[in-house]
């Protein structure tokens, strides 16, 4: 039984710009695959999120893709930094202030 789980936020945005339909697809892919490959698949979601730019204090509205991977507590342990140097590296190259990680419920802003 799969007890334990990694959610990513896949932005659709550059800070505050809205990147084209096939660059957010984009970035999903490459998040799911990545997961994939590490977990043997993934679960995508589409939602919508907003929250308060720290550069001009504005309300940032967007579309998210959740990309989801479940696990036994063994191969998080073992892949925990891992991700969170992956996510990180996605934030700089996707020019976010923060990217979302969620790990079993609990919530991370990763910079």
């Amino acid at each position: 039984m799969l007890k334990h789980y990694v959610k990513v936020y896949v932005p659709s945005t550059n800070r505050d710009k809205k990147i084209p339909t096939n660059h957010f697809e984009n970035r999903t892919s490459r998040v799911a695959g990545w997961l994939s490959d590490i977990f043997g698949g993934a679960t995508i979601d589409k939602v919508q999120g907003c929250w308060i730019s720290e550069q001009d204090n504005s309300l940032i509205n967007e579309d998210i893709n959740r990309v989801e991977s479940f696990m036994d507590k063994k191969e998080l342990e073992a892949n925990k930094r891992a991700i969170r140097l992956q996510v990180k590296s996605w934030g700089k190259e996707w020019k976010q202030e923060a990217m979302s990680l969620e790990i079993d419920g609990k919530l991370e802003f990763i910079s």
